[in-house]
Formats: C-alpha cells, structure tokens, sequence
C-alpha cells in the first residue's frame, strides 16, 4: 500500500494488478489511511482532508484488485473520535469516541462481502463501554485488543485499574445481530489479552501481574471459564499484557521486539494434566 495505490504481488514479486483510489478536487487530500487483508477481501480505509478536519471513507477489494462497491463507504465520523480497520476476515472496522469521553461506548461495524455496512454494534456491557487497547506492531502496523470469529467478537470492559470499581470483564457480542451474549470476570484489577479464539472457546490472559499472567478459555456460547494454566514469564521486565500474543493447540506464543528481555519469541506450552 502506498498514500494512493494498492498493489497485489505474485510470488516472484512481479506485479498482478493496481488498484488506486478515487482522488478528489485539487483542493483536498486524500490517503489511503489503512488497510486489512482477508483470504478473498481487502479493505482499504480512505481519508480525505478538508481543512483542519478528515472524513474517511472504506473501499473494499477483491483478491484480484477489483473494487466492489461502486463508490467507498462513508464511515461516521465521531468528533475528536477515531476509525480503525481491525479485521478484513471478517469485515470490521472499530468506531471510537474521543480519549476524554467515558461514557460513550466504541462501535464495531460490520460489512458484507460487497462492502455494504451491514450492522452498527454498541460495544456496552453492565461493566461500562467496552476499553479498546492497542499494541504496536513493526513499522505503523497496530494490533487492537479485540477477538474477531467468523460469528462473535470479544472486547474487554470495565476499569483495570480500579480495585473498588468493577472489575474487568470479558464480554462477547454476536456479530449477525449485534446482541449482547455474556459479560464474565477476568478478575480483581486485571488487564485482560485476547490471545485467540475458535468456533467454541475464546482464550484470554487475565490477572493482577502482568509478567505472570492466568491463562482462561471461556465457552463462546454461555462464557463458562476454565483455567488453563498460570504463564510465568523469562523476565520481570517482560510485559505479556503488551507483547504480540498468539495461542493455538495448547501453545502460547509471544514476540516482543523491546530491549528487554528481547528482541526474541517466546513459547508457553500449557500443562498435559
């Protein structure tokens, strides 16, 4: 992706096609701001300048470059607010309120395969709004603390850093209505990390340390929570709150790329019994 094209690449790094967007007068901007790849979608976030102040738009592709909606889609704009793309498989965008705003809750909007807004979903639990924390990956890549399936999304709501308010919850929404399903615990004061999650189990790091963090599964449908095990890490400087988490077949994966403890992966194998 450059400021106004997208370019699809062969394995022999020849080019397959370019897709550029639509400009505007000579008298604005426009960027291609972001953008999420799926297996057969792309999703490229537009902004468009006008004075002080930006608009943002989404296009979605196809694998062979093609734009599917006539036009991109206007996304709303929330004042001092931001938009992000968080996933392309499935499509979503995340829609968040100003920083200073804390009762207004982030919504998560959904498309169709032809890039149509397809459901508007309020992340708000009776934790509070749901609190979207973001991890930098390498060069302006950004990971969200948002779980995507093919049908649920999970978010983390309530304080983290309260010990006589709420405590933090994990809630899961459905993505095909936008209903509330569940909203459990994660424990006292906790910053939870979604680290995966399949057709049956969402999986989330939770507890008070965040160098030796509780390993959850909680069921995708009734939220029932399973500790898996208790994930001790090399170093006291390492954060796993913060690190670039994965977790499948009973492996933790981790990545950080700070000065301590690493720049190194790490692996977690939870317990046979």
């Amino acid at each position: 992706m450059t400021g106004n094209t997208v370019v699809g690449l062969r394995t022999d790094k020849s080019t397959a096609w370019t897709w550029k967007n639509p400009g505007v007068r000579p008298d604005t901007y426009v960027l291609n701001w972001d953008m999420a790849i799926g297996p057969a979608r792309i999703a490229v976030l537009l902004g468009t300048e006008h004075g002080a102040t930006w608009t943002y738009d989404i296009a979605t592709l196809d694998a062979n470059g093609k734009q599917l909606s006539a036009s991109p889609v206007p996304m709303p704009t929330p004042k001092g607010g931001s938009i992000d793309l968080v996933s392309a498989a499935p499509m979503t965008a995340l829609v968040r309120p100003d920083s200073f705003d804390r009762t207004t809750p982030p919504e998560l909007v959904t498309f169709t395969r032809e890039g149509a807004v397809a459901r508007r979903i309020k992340l708000a639990t009776q934790a509070g709004p749901a609190t979207i924390s973001q991890f930098n990956l390498l060069g302006r890549a950004e990971r969200y603390n948002v779980q995507l399936t093919d049908t649920t999304a999970y978010v983390a709501a309530g304080d983290s850093l309260s010990t006589v308010g709420a405590p933090t919850q994990v809630a899961a929404f459905d993505l095909a209505t936008g209903a509330h399903r569940w909203t459990r615990s994660v424990g006292e004061a906790a910053q939870p990390r979604f680290v995966g999650a399949d057709d049956d189990t969402v999986y989330v790091l939770g507890g008070k340390n965040v160098s030796d963090m509780e390993l959850y599964a909680y069921s995708a449908k009734t939220g029932d929570r399973t500790k898996i095990s208790t994930v001790k890490a090399p170093d006291s400087l390492f954060m796993l709150s913060s690190a670039i988490t994965d977790y499948a077949s009973g492996s933790l994966a981790t990545i950080t790329t700070g000065s301590s403890p690493g720049p190194g992966v790490f692996m977690f194998r939870a317990p046979s019994s």
